[in-house]
């Protein structure tokens, strides 16, 4: 009989812990790593990252948008950055969200000071460009091309043709 009383003691025990708090300890775990990396690390790093990119880019053009010179009349290109763009994806309804960075390069470095004075017409033609997809055209890779041409002739009705030659994106995160 005291095998069985140890016995049910253990299986008391089990039942008693059980996987539950773990999941949750996890779960929690997860989301404010999840939190912090967005708030904190993601701004931190979206404009070193877009520096990269843009050292990294051929200078001969392959960019988005006419022309695809380096601009090398009026001065060297440079880069824009619209930080922490939030957007809720079509169909979520409020339960999903994207939170993004985006670097404009430009023709000229001149042009950067342009793209800032209209740093707001920009955000909301691009939450209206990103916003009218859902989470499932957003996370889709091989739909990326398109989404970026889509966000370059919405930049391009904002700002006009020969400003933007590029778009680079640092910080996708969907939630």
């Amino acid at each position: 009989m005291a095998d069985s009383d140890v016995l049910e003691e253990m299986e008391g025990g089990k039942k008693k812990g059980g996987i539950l708090p773990a999941l949750i300890i996890a779960l929690v775990g997860i989301g404010g790593g999840g939190a912090a990396g967005m708030t904190v690390l993601g701004p931190m790093v979206a404009p070193m990252l877009a520096e990269r990119a843009m050292a990294q880019s051929p200078e001969g053009g392959g960019g988005h948008g006419e022309g695809g010179g380096s601009g090398g009349e009026g001065g060297e290109a440079a880069l824009h950055v619209i930080d922490n763009l939030v957007v809720n994806p079509a169909g979520s309804r409020g339960a999903r969200f994207l939170l993004t960075s985006i670097a404009l390069e430009t023709f000229q470095a001149e042009q950067v000071d342009v793209l800032s004075a209209r740093d707001i017409a920009l955000r909301d033609a691009l939450v209206v460009v990103l916003g009218g997809k859902t989470v499932e055209e957003l996370s889709d890779m091989s739909l990326r091309p398109v989404l970026v041409e889509e966000m370059m002739i919405a930049i391009q009705r904002v700002m006009g043709d020969h400003v933007v030659r590029h778009i680079f994106i640092p910080q996708f995160v969907i939630q």
